[in-house]
């Protein structure tokens, strides 16, 4: 469980008092940091969705930030692209600038904050029903979210005694 007295609240202009973008000119998979939240299962799809940079800005509707800080994220839920409305107030360690869960390295963008991790992650937990309720999941729970097709996860430990299971599931 998230300890919510430990993070502050802040827009992402104050954050980012420099400038924002909403996705910086490369996406690749090194531009996630997972921060203080175990999401790692969700931080591994946005890593893999990153190989095809297409697939992560279809998901954010805003492609500038606005004054507004208001962002509509696109996710499938229930098999239905749905969008999801989200603000910009992001959690950050206490007395710091520093966002304490998602956030993009912004390496080669230290002129402006990125904001596209922060903003799934965010949406994700949105979903959810807080940021709490997104700690210890699964890939294939994200891959249906944010791809919008059929998924399973398989469980390796299953497959061990016979090495040739797991492809026969898989066929």
């Amino acid at each position: 469980m998230v300890n919510y007295e430990s993070v502050e609240w802040k827009r992402a202009s104050e954050i980012f008092p420099q400038g924002l973008v909403v996705f910086p000119r490369y996406i690749n998979a090194d531009d996630l940091i997972q921060g203080s939240i175990g999401d790692c299962y969700f931080m591994s799809c946005l890593a893999a969705l990153a190989a095809n940079p297409k697939r992560i800005t279809k998901l954010i509707r805003n492609e500038e930030p606005n004054a507004a800080g208001c962002y509509v994220v696109c996710l499938c839920i229930n098999g239905t692209w749905q969008d999801v409305v989200i603000d910009d107030y992001l959690p950050v360690k206490p007395g710091t600038d520093n966002l304490a869960f998602g956030a993009s390295n912004n390496e080669g963008h230290t002129d402006r904050g990125v904001l596209w991790v922060a903003l799934l992650e965010k949406a994700w937990a949105k979903l959810c029903g807080n940021y709490d309720r997104i700690v210890m999941g699964t890939v294939d729970m994200g891959f249906i979210h944010l791809c919008g097709v059929p998924s399973i996860g398989l469980k390796h430990a299953l497959f061990r005694a016979n090495k040739n299971a797991v492809w026969n599931k898989l066929e």
